[in-house]
């Protein structure tokens, strides 16, 4: 894995996708890590605040141009047991929010963003991840505070940042390279299991129902109205109560 810093950049994935248009695509893994990003970009568009503490990172992979639908989940994971193992977090306290956020509670302190790229005759896996590590919530806009925090506030103290950023990129490469994916593992982290949950999905329907797991293909597995749905795809999901 070749590994490439900026101090202050708009977006790791940004930057990686203008190098793959000028033809400038790396031909090995390749993971680009800035200490702060100005203009970073979620899921669904969204923008990703990345002051400086936190890591930010964009993994770039020369690879078929068809994404793993369980990839995100095997990212996840991978991030959960990079940061447990760094911090000594026994018992297990993160969980993972489908399809891409990591909780610790119910707050925010991570998240995945996976693309994939085609150019000419060249194919790219982008695999976009941003954890809140080393920073005060107060560095985040005041609308995030109730959903989101970092590492060092739940720990009460820092963490080695270095050591997070190893083995997240070892959990990243990991993810690729070995296609086999845990599901019950996965199940059992996800937030809001057999509890209540309504989803919003990108057409705009609205679905309540208890949150019962994981289809084999990665859908979020819903029980509403005496039916068992697998949905592929949200826009929200939140605690039905809440």
């Amino acid at each position: 894995m070749h590994i490439r810093f900026f101090d202050t950049i708009d977006s790791t994935s940004l930057q990686a996708r203008r190098e793959i248009d000028a033809n400038r695509g790396p031909s090995r893994p390749t993971t680009l890590i800035a200490v702060r990003q100005s203009g970073a970009v979620g899921r669904l568009g969204r923008t990703w605040h990345s002051p400086a503490g936190g890591l930010w990172m964009t993994t770039v992979w020369p690879a078929p141009a068809v994404v793993d639908s369980l990839l995100a989940i095997r990212v996840g994971l991978g991030i959960v047991c990079a940061v447990e193992t760094t911090l000594e977090l026994t018992p297990p306290v993160l969980n993972l929010k489908w399809p891409n956020d990591i909780l610790w509670g119910d707050k925010k302190v991570a998240g995945i963003l996976i693309e994939s790229l085609c150019r000419k005759d060249r194919a790219f896996l982008l695999v976009g991840i941003g954890i809140n590590a080393n920073f005060a919530v107060e560095a985040l806009p005041t609308d995030l505070h109730a959903t989101a925090t970092t590492l060092q506030i739940r720990a009460g103290h820092p963490l080695d940042l270095e050591r997070l950023r190893t083995r997240t990129i070892g959990a990243v490469e990991m993810a690729i390279t070995r296609p086999e994916t845990d599901l019950d593992a996965a199940a059992s982290r996800l937030w809001g299991l057999h509890r209540s949950m309504t989803v919003s999905t990108p057409s705009g329907t609205r679905l309540t129902g208890v949150m019962k797991g994981l289809s084999p293909a990665g859908a979020l597995i819903l029980e509403a109205a005496g039916e068992t749905l697998e949905i592929q795809s949200i826009e929200t999901l939140s605690r039905a109560d809440s």
